[in-house]
């Protein structure tokens, strides 16, 4: 409650009991041009306060909406990223794993070819040894 000293000629009533912040005007200026001018500014600015106030609550509340989607989205992608980053690394290991099973079973294949051709003395173009793959020692 915002109240003047009561000796003065105007006083404010804030309670919000009868007027809700309206002036009280002692009835000898209530007449007067200037009390009734500085009354219609003050319904006008009061209105353009509220106004303001209306427009400011909106625009927070979509600000709050924009950012809780961008945190909504920012976990999804993140999440995603994780899943992403997991199933790499899982790829990579089976084919590093597949990668060392066909080396193996490939090479050994070729590697007792080419002792055999070593022992036999044989031209290497005379063999028909195969590599699991298919691929031969004369091609």
């Amino acid at each position: 409650m915002v109240q003047p000293q009561p000796d003065g000629p105007m006083q404010w009533d804030m309670s919000g009991e009868d007027s809700a912040g309206a002036l009280r005007v002692p009835p000898e200026l209530a007449g007067h041009e200037v009390v009734s001018r500085l009354l219609c500014d003050n319904q006008q600015l009061r209105e353009a306060l509220r106004r303001s106030n209306q427009a400011l609550r909106l625009r927070c509340e979509e600000m709050e909406g924009w950012q809780q989607r961008t945190r909504d989205e920012r976990e999804f992608l993140s999440c995603r990223f994780q899943e992403a980053r997991a199933l790499v690394e899982r790829l990579a290991q089976e084919k590093s794993l597949a990668k060392g099973h066909s080396e193996r079973a490939g090479l050994l294949p070729f590697f007792r070819c080419v002792l055999q051709l070593k022992s036999d003395r044989r031209p290497a173009g005379a063999s028909n040894c195969k590599r699991a793959d298919g691929w031969s020692a004369d091609s």
